[in-house]
């Protein structure tokens, strides 16, 4: 499925040997080092994850055996930024556990259950030969196993890549964590291109980027960056922007305060700085009327910052808000980290081939509130719902595929963005595998 390159290739990294199509899954594995590993051996000492993890690899690496010296070779003959991390942030060990640690710092990667949720460290000698790109065509899933899946299809010879930060950020912070965590500037297209289209406005008519923003001009505008009103390039509309501009300014305000409570709102630098280096939180539903405001007006898309980091941690006990936030999430996966709903979408249909519609009538709606603003008007999905409809034809009003059509005849969510349709034929084939 895949080769690693060799040293004088002009990519790097791992590369596809044959064409592959979406959602295939190409490399499969338990990672050799993990921190869920060091946990179960006495010799691995450490107070944090990091400090046991690196204690673990330090005492296998030890070992005479023939199996524990090509883990040796193969953990050594990765990069270790040695010199970059002793000039940055040079670690209180000796030389060689230094090495062990950068090594680890550079190559491993946050395991996370079925859940999501992080569960430690792992590190896996194939898998941390992919390259970064905020662009990626694969992604990492667990199920059982970690399981390497391309999010399109990829042709032979072309390089497979994962990204190595949070997709969703807006460029300045995306360039800058890359830059400060694994010494490189990132130069993937997105990256490279024109507009940041995670933190600009879009037109509610065509969807074309209008204006880019930045943390300064936003924040500040005080050079008077931000214009009230701007004139699509694509349909020529004048598009009004001064009151969504005052709620995105508020929001993100209170937001990065909520972050920390002296947040200084320097210049550009300062500011992109600060974010980069700081984790979402779970957020009180006080924000849910400026995010409907700012959805409301097509200007502000959901994969736009701050609205992709404030959505998905709003905490609300109200399951018709939840509902409504989790629809308008998950078109914002659907578009920019296709995996996670198809995988979503897989699970259900095999579980109730398996156990029959009726036995997960239940669980039907939180499902359609995920996809239901993604499929709305969509002729071509709508027609292979019905299909499967019928598989499972006979059951009263418990059949889950009944509520799915009558939730997808509702166009109260109607989202709209480039991308769509190729997101649209990808679930579509899933329908059509199953």
């Amino acid at each position: 499925m895949f080769v690693i390159n060799k040293p004088d290739s002009s990519l790097r990294g791992l590369v596809s040997t044959s064409a592959m199509g979406a959602l295939q899954t190409i490399y499969h594995f338990q990672p050799q080092f993990s921190s869920t590993l060091a946990r179960g051996y006495p010799m691995a000492e450490g107070s944090t994850e990091f400090e046991r993890l690196v204690s673990y690899v330090k005492w296998v690496l030890s070992k005479d055996k023939s199996t524990y010296k090509e883990l040796k070779g193969g953990f050594f003959d990765l990069m270790s930024h040695y010199e970059d991390f002793e000039t940055s942030a040079p670690l209180a060990y000796d030389d060689y556990t230094k090495r062990i640690a950068y090594t680890i710092l550079i190559n491993a990667f946050t395991m996370i259950n079925r859940y999501r949720e992080d569960i430690g460290w792992g590190l896996d000698l194939q898998f941390s030969l992919i390259n970064h790109s905020c662009n990626p065509n694969c992604s990492l899933v667990y199920n059982h196993e970690f399981q390497l899946i391309t999010t399109r299809e990829i042709g032979q010879g072309k390089e497979l890549t994962v990204s190595y930060v949070p997709l969703n950020m807006p460029q300045s912070i995306r360039k800058k964590q890359v830059k400060e965590r694994f010494f490189f500037d990132c130069q993937c297209g997105y990256c490279r291109a024109v507009h940041d289209y995670y933190f600009s406005y879009n037109c509610p008519w065509c969807h074309m980027v209008v204006e880019d923003l930045t943390f300064e001009g936003l924040l500040h505008d005080v050079k008077g960056e931000l214009a009230t009103s701007v004139t699509c390039k694509g349909c020529k509309r004048v598009i009004q922007t001064s009151t969504v501009k005052k709620i995105h300014r508020k929001m993100t305000t209170s937001y990065l305060l909520e972050l920390h409570p002296q947040f200084n709102f320097g210049d550009e630098d300062s500011i992109v700085t600060q974010v980069s280096h700081l984790q979402p939180i779970s957020v009180d539903e006080g924000y849910w009327k400026d995010c409907q405001t700012l959805l409301r007006s097509g200007i502000v898309p959901s994969y736009c910052y701050p609205l992709n980091v404030i959505l998905p941690n709003i905490y609300t006990t109200e399951p018709e808000l939840q509902a409504q936030i989790t629809a308008i999430l998950t078109f914002q996966g659907c578009v920019f980290n296709r995996i996670e709903l198809n995988y979503q979408v897989r699970e259900f249909v095999v579980q109730v081939a398996e156990n029959g519609p009726s036995h997960l009538a239940s669980s039907v709606v939180p499902l359609v509130e995920r996809i239901k603003g993604f499929f709305s008007d969509d002729e071509e999905i709508s027609y292979q719902l019905t299909q499967i409809q019928k598989k499972f034809a006979g059951v009263t009003s418990t059949d889950p595929w009944s509520t799915l059509k009558s939730i997808l005849s509702n166009n109260g969510v109607a989202y709209k963005c480039k991308g769509q349709r190729l997101w649209v034929q990808m679930i579509n084939r899933v329908f059509i595998e199953i």
